[in-house]
């Protein structure tokens, strides 16, 4: 399945977001499950995390040259079903 795309606004940012659905196991499955209704909520999801690392960033960019510290990557975010 090739990436879906979000675009989730921050102020005056946009963060391009791929979305992949992937099958657990070896196995190829069908993932046209992935409606655009899903894609909503999983923006829905990630909102309050982009808007966080944003935050952090714009901070950063504000404050004197010799106190800047390089931003850490970020952790990867998954979700997961809790049902499997």
């Amino acid at each position: 399945m090739a990436p879906q795309k979000l675009v989730i606004k921050c102020g005056n940012v946009a963060v391009l977001v791929d979305v992949h659905a992937l099958p657990l196991g070896a196995r190829e499955e069908d993932t046209s499950w992935l409606t655009a209704e899903h894609l909503e909520e999983v923006a829905v999801l990630v909102q309050g995390a982009v808007e966080q690392r944003v935050k952090l960033h714009a901070e950063r960019l504000h404050k004197p040259a010799k106190h800047r510290k390089e931003l850490l990557p970020a952790k990867a975010f998954s979700a997961t079903d809790s049902d499997h």
